[in-house]
């Protein structure tokens, strides 16, 4: 699939969850149990840093920045975008060969959310469905060889759980595990 399809499919999900959210007002669904911690019709603002990869190995930390809106007491829609950077130098006999990298995950998810009876915890399972932009460089002293790059992109999709626990009525400390960007994210979102 090229770059051009991906991107187009990223951009009509993200439109189609727009027009859910602006569209959200006309969904029916029972009210929420007193003081429940998923709300319909509060965002979910957040950021966090993640570890691990569906990619495979990655060295450093992710940062990422997400958004989720409740269009029901259990159905939520969302997005991420992060940044994962990595540099690695090793040296060999008086040659040194420095590799680097960069990733920008933009994903949209939806999530389920378990009715609960405890009003300060919110629990989920989703998935998520977007693009990765990859950049990485090679530079070596070694004559003749010097530097090299490439930039590549591709899908990033994943499955995943996540917990929040509201320390108060706005702020949550948040902790995804699941496959896909990252395994294992913790963090703090917020609720409007």
């Amino acid at each position: 699939m090229s770059v051009k399809k991906i991107l187009i499919l990223t951009i009509a999900a993200s439109m189609l969850g727009q027009s859910a959210i602006f569209g959200a007002k006309k969904l029916t669904s029972s009210a929420p149990p007193s003081g429940s911690a998923f709300r319909q019709g509060a965002l979910y603002l957040g950021g966090g840093i993640g570890l691990g990869s569906g990619l495979g190995y990655l060295g450093g930390a992710a940062l990422m920045a997400n958004a989720e809106y409740a269009l029901t007491n259990e159905i939520g829609i969302g997005g991420t975008i992060g940044y994962w950077g990595y540099s690695e130098s090793l040296n060999a006999g008086g040659s040194t060969v420095k590799y680097s990298y960069s990733i920008v995950p933009i994903v949209v998810s939806g999530a389920f959310h378990l009715p609960m009876k405890v009003s300060n915890l919110d629990l989920g399972v989703g998935i998520s469905l977007g693009y990765y932009v990859v950049n990485s460089s090679v530079e070596t002293n070694v004559s003749g060889v010097g530097f090299a790059s490439a930039s590549g992109s591709g899908i990033a999709w994943g499955i995943f759980g996540l917990a929040r626990y509201f320390i108060n009525d706005t702020i949550a400390l948040r902790g995804k595990i699941g496959y896909g960007i990252t395994l294992l994210e913790v963090g703090v979102d917020f609720r409007f």
